[in-house]
């Protein structure tokens, strides 16, 4: 056991728990191999979802897993679903978070998913270090299942980027977790840095953050940044730290049409040289251009490496098919299936969508929305379920005389 966590078991057993999340005591009655801090289990970027389950007791019963934190600004998010949930629970289960210098935060309030419920939070930060998450339980001889799934670990390190100062010359960012730094000196009109991502639609979660220094420097709205869609405004970074050296900024994403966003990084601190680091989780990755897929014995597999793929696909008034599939992971994560298509709905109607099969089971058909302008469509749909296994996934065309061109993205894979 490390001396961190030997400190950090030592500064635990002095504090109270309280409903809002403090804590009580450490040592849970139970005898799960976790159940105290220096028995953690680790996780990393190649076992990033764990699953458990414990009985809650009234002077708390615990779950602890730890994990190496890569530094740089990656977003991390910790994110935690139980059953039964809210409704049974209330406060007395959730999770905390604690990093080398204490208590980092608390699980926010998720949303529901039937009788389960989730809760989440980012760690965002400079420096790296290791990391320790307690999942508690004060709900008396109440039995809980949950699973953690952590997004971000063993991401890219962070990269220097340069000379993306306008639209033309955006970085694009290729990976679905990144980190990049760059300098910007501030101008009085603004001073800018471009980075190009493609988003997945289907209001799949994209994180986006920035810390910034020095921050005494640079006022509250002096630095920042915004997110574009075309010359539409989707988002601005809302401060969510700041002491005397560096400050960080950061959003959530979560809009139907998927496509080409830009990333502003702005500092309008005249003179001010800034140093940043900017970075972007839950973006495409890889990307495979498709043909010939369209019988199931050809079926495209996508993995959370290589998410997206493009290809198109002529109408008929029987159908026409372009079919892929995944392995998915089970435990009730969310796996995001979302299509972005042309000619859109003006076009094709609800001719063109997407179905999710399990085996001969058909288990979720798309929504059907606009995309990013009147000449594109969405075809969207979020899958969970308790059990990992291969699902289908068929895009379907039967408007005669119309071939769309597609781009599918297979969000929430591990």
């Amino acid at each position: 056991m490390s001396a961190w966590f030997r400190a950090v078991l030592s500064g635990l057993l002095l504090l109270t728990l309280t409903m809002t999340g403090l804590f009580a005591e450490v040592a849970s009655a139970d005898s799960a191999p976790n159940s105290t801090a220096d028995t953690a289990i680790a996780v990393s970027g190649a076992n990033p979802s764990i699953t458990g389950s414990m009985t809650g007791a009234g002077n708390g019963a615990y779950r602890y897993y730890r994990f190496a934190y890569p530094g740089a600004n990656t977003v991390v998010r910790v994110h935690l679903t139980w059953n039964p949930g809210w409704s049974s629970t209330a406060n007395g289960f959730n999770f905390n978070v604690y990093g080398p210098s204490g208590l980092v935060g608390q699980g926010q309030r998720g949303d529901d998913a039937g009788p389960a419920s989730t809760s989440y939070l980012d760690v965002v930060t400079p420096a790296p270090g290791d990391y320790l998450v307690q999942v508690y339980s004060y709900t008396q001889s109440t039995f809980q299942n949950f699973t953690l799934d952590f997004t971000g670990l063993g991401a890219a390190p962070v990269a220097a980027v340069t000379n993306n100062s306008t639209p033309a010359q955006a970085a694009t960012v290729t990976q679905q977790s990144s980190s990049m730094s760059g300098t910007l000196v501030g101008k009085g009109n603004g001073a800018f840095a471009f980075f190009n991502v493609e988003y997945p639609g289907g209001n799949w979660p994209m994180t986006v953050s920035v810390s910034f220094s020095p921050a005494n420097q640079l006022p509250v709205n002096a630095f920042g940044f915004l997110v574009w869609q075309d010359d539409t405004l989707v988002a601005t970074g809302v401060e969510t730290s700041r002491d005397f050296d560096k400050a960080t900024k950061s959003v959530d994403v979560t809009v139907i049409p998927a496509g080409k966003y830009t990333v502003q990084v702005v500092n309008y601190a005249d003179g001010v040289n800034a140093n940043y680091v900017l970075g972007i989780n839950g973006v495409s990755a890889s990307t495979l251009n498709v043909t010939g897929n369209t019988t199931p014995d050809k079926s495209v597999t996508l993995t959370a490496q290589t998410n997206t793929a493009r290809g198109q696909l002529a109408g008929a008034g029987n159908g026409s098919f372009a079919f892929f599939g995944v392995n998915y992971q089970g435990g009730k994560q969310p796996l995001t299936i979302s299509v972005s298509y042309a000619p859109g709905r003006n076009a094709t109607g609800s001719a063109v969508g997407v179905n999710i099969f399990r085996g001969s089971q058909l288990v979720m058909t798309s929504v059907i929305s606009d995309g990013r302008t009147l000449g594109s469509g969405m075809a969207y749909q979020t899958y969970s379920a308790d059990d990992a296994g291969y699902l289908g996934i068929q895009l379907f065309n039967y408007q005669p005389g119309v071939t769309i061109d597609y781009s599918i993205y297979a969000m929430g894979l591990k």
